[in-house]
């Protein structure tokens, strides 16, 4: 529990977009802690990256004497995206999402290559393995024709469970 903002940035500055910007404060064992996270993305030629969530923030304990102890640490993304245009040869993106509170993953990825498309979508929680046979979350990739839906020769799926 604590206090949260999110201020609209919106601003572009070269091949870099930032979007916004959140500003947390949180309670964290015996002191607080103060993020900055943001959703920002990028474009350099064919290629588009997004964030969200990459940031820094600000551990404030109680020190020994008047002043606290202070320790600044990055925060991880909670999102990763990435997009490709390159016409002809690749196009299509995916997109990594991590929940800091649950500790599951889940991602998304549809790509064209050299005509070819290449699709999955996955989810994992923590702890999962084959062995434990607790991979109880299903990923399913796929394939397809891009220039001519129409043939079954070339589609399929493959299931991990």
């Amino acid at each position: 529990m604590g206090l949260a903002v999110t201020i609209p940035i919106d601003r572009q500055l070269g091949p870099v977009r930032l979007d916004s910007v959140d500003l947390t404060l949180t309670a964290a064992g015996d002191g607080a802690r103060l993020a900055a996270t943001a959703v920002a993305g990028a474009v350099v030629g064919p290629l588009a990256l997004s964030v969200d969530g990459l940031g820094v923030a600000l551990d404030i304990v109680p020190g020994n004497g008047l002043l606290p102890d202070l320790s600044v640490s990055p925060v991880p993304p909670r999102g990763a995206g990435v997009g490709l245009a390159a016409p002809g040869v690749a196009s299509g993106g995916g997109y990594l999402f991590l929940s800091p509170d649950t500790g599951e993953y889940s991602g998304v990825l549809d790509l064209a290559l050299l005509g070819v498309g290449i699709n999955a979508v996955g989810l994992i929680q923590p702890g999962q393995t084959k062995l434990t046979n607790a991979f109880s979350t299903a990923v399913s990739c796929g394939f397809h024709d891009h220039g001519d839906s129409a043939n079954t020769g070339l589609q399929g799926r493959i299931n991990i469970q």
